[in-house]
């Protein structure tokens, strides 16, 4: 952000503008904009990486993935013809 910051900024002007001051001032506010967009939707991904929280009664969402995942990979690769007979 702050290299954005620095870089996105006026050097030298064109304008001649009747000023007290040689100094142009200009506020970069797109590149503002952007950092907030950017910062809020790494806050909602940060909040959508775990939905169910992080207290002790929660679910853990990582071992039910990991776990599902392991599960159906070895349905898939392993376990094809040991299936249960049909009653």
């Amino acid at each position: 952000f702050a290299v954005c910051l620095i870089s996105r900024q006026f050097i030298v002007s064109g304008r001649t503008l009747p000023t007290k001051s040689e100094i142009d001032i200009v506020v970069p506010v797109v590149t503002m904009v952007q950092f907030v967009f950017y910062v809020g939707w790494m806050k909602a991904a940060e909040v959508l990486l775990n939905p169910m929280g992080d207290d002790d009664d929660d679910f853990e969402c990582n071992f039910l993935l990991d776990k599902n995942l392991a599960t159906s990979l070895s349905i898939v690769d392993e376990t094809h013809d040991d299936a249960p007979p049909v009653q």
